[in-house]
C-alpha cells in the first residue's frame, strides 16, 4: 500500500461512525418518513442525515473521552 492509501484508510477508519450514522439517518428518513411534513427530523432527508452524522460524531467523542480517562489514571 502506498502512503496515500494508508492516509485515506486511517481517515475512513476514524470517521466510520459518522458515515454509519449518516446512513442510519437516511434509513430512518426513508423507512419512517413523515407524511404531514411537520416532523422536524424525518420530514427532510438532509436533517435526518445530519442528525445521524451528529450521533456518530458523538459516539466518536465519547469513545475518545473514555480512552483518555483510562490512560490518564
Amino acid at each position: 500500500m502506498t502512503t496515500s492509501h494508508i492516509i485515506i484508510f486511517n481517515y475512513v477508519k476514524r470517521y466510520y461512525p459518522v458515515l454509519v450514522g449518516a446512513a442510519a439517518g437516511y434509513l430512518y428518513y426513508s423507512l419512517t418518513g413523515c407524511v404531514t411534513g411537520k416532523c422536524v427530523i424525518t420530514s427532510n432527508p438532509y436533517t435526518s442525515i445530519i442528525t445521524g452524522a451528529f450521533f456518530g460524531a458523538a459516539f466518536i467523542a465519547k469513545k475518545n473521552h473514555k480512552n483518555t480517562d483510562e490512560t490518564s489514571g
